[in-house]
């Protein structure tokens, strides 16, 4: 008996506080999703994002982004 296993990639989404972005390049390399959404996002450019931090949440894979400290005119 012959199994066949099927893979589907995981949705990414990238995620900062309530908000969350779809991948519009499902086929893309990390790097390459990674730029796509800094041209649309530009706050997703002050911090970094690493592959290894996905968590997986159900049919998706969920990218974090850490909030960056408030500004002070100290």
């Amino acid at each position: 008996m012959t199994a066949f296993i099927q893979s589907t990639p995981l949705q990414r989404v990238f995620k900062l506080g309530s908000l969350e972005v779809d991948c519009e390049c499902p086929n893309a390399t990390f790097e390459e999703s990674i730029k796509a959404i800094r041209k649309n996002y530009s706050f997703f450019r002050f911090g970094k994002i690493y592959e290894d931090d996905g968590v997986v949440e159900d049919d998706r894979i969920v990218y974090n982004l850490p909030k960056l400290p408030p500004n002070s005119n100290g």
